[in-house]
Parts: C-alpha cells; structure tokens; sequence
C-alpha cells in the first residue's frame, strides 16, 4: 500500500497484490481527485527485446499497432510468440507505448481533468472529474504467444469477475436440475 499526494489538493493510494495462483500482479488504484487540467497516467517500463509486437484488444477483436497513443479495451500485449507481458484493464482506454534505445513504456490513462470544453472555450464542471475514482489493472507474463496464453479470455474473466453470495437455503426460481454449479460439464 501506498499513499502519495498528486498535484495540489489530490491524493492517491496505490494497492498492489501478487496472485501467484493466478500468475499476476494486481493493481489498485484510488484517486481522492480535487485538482484540475491534469492527465493522471500509471507508467510501466519494459526492456526493449527485438522482435516484440505492440496487440491490443479492441472491439471484436485485436490490432497490431506501433508505438504511440491508442485505445485499448480490455487488454494489452507487448511480447512475441515466445514470451510477452500482458496487462488486463477495467476501463482504462488511454494506452500510449513510447520506446528508447534500452526499454519501452507503456502509459496507462488513469484519469483526465479538464475546467473547459475541448470544443469551443466554455466551462464544463463534469470535465474535472472532481472525486473519487478507483482504477483497477493487472500485469500477466506469458509463455508463448498472446495467443497461446489466452490472453483476451483472461481479460474478459478480469474484466466481469465471478461474484459470489451466500444465502439461505430457499425453494428459489429455478428447478432442481442434478449437477453441481462449481464442476465443468462432462
């Protein structure tokens, strides 16, 4: 846990959770927002491999693209069809791969801020994003190719995570149907 201040009146608290069951790096992210004309990005530096392929998740599907300022829905894979990092998101769009002679770096969009319109110069209060905004995103290395990892399954599953409620026995809305819920299908 980690607890730092952003610009002038905003606070962060950055939680990060190692899953060794699942192989990933979780990450949290609360922003106590309250400033105003700033972009809010999580940076993550990778080391330059030849050969490593910029693939994104887009709507039904996935793009190649080089470096640059590109959405992404759901997932990112930065990697070749040996190995690669993935990092599976929640809702952050904003994905910018910059790379250097020894590294790469991949800024994620966390938040953007703004007290005027982009179009036209008029004052816009839902544009400062005033607030509290949590950003939820994960890191996964892979073997093998995106591909072979299963990558955009493993987004989806981050993406609608299973939610799991106790209750009472009860007579409930649906017959009696003789398997168990929690073991595949046969």
């Amino acid at each position: 846990l980690a607890v730092g201040r952003l610009a002038h009146a905003s606070l962060v608290v950055r939680e990060v959770r190692l899953v060794p069951a699942l192989e990933r790096i979780e990450f949290a992210t609360t922003l106590y927002w309250a400033d105003a004309n700033h972009n809010v990005r999580v940076r993550f530096p990778f080391a330059a491999t030849p050969g490593a392929v910029r693939t994104e998740g887009v709507p039904y599907g996935h793009f190649e693209r080089p470096d640059g300022d590109f959405p992404a829905l759901g997932w990112f894979d930065l990697g070749s069809d040996a190995r690669g990092i993935s990092m599976l998101n929640r809702g952050l769009f904003g994905h910018r791969l910059a790379s250097a002679p020894q590294a790469r770096t991949l800024d994620v969009t966390l938040l953007r801020s703004l007290d005027r319109a982009v179009f036209g110069d008029r004052p816009s209060v839902a544009m400062l994003e005033h607030g509290i905004h949590r950003a939820e995103y994960a890191l996964v290395p892979r073997e093998g190719s995106w591909r072979d990892a299963t990558v955009p399954r493993h987004a989806a599953a981050w993406s609608a995570p299973l939610i799991a409620r106790e209750t009472a026995i009860h007579a409930g809305a649906l017959a009696l149907c003789g398997y168990d819920v929690l073991r595949p299908f046969v």
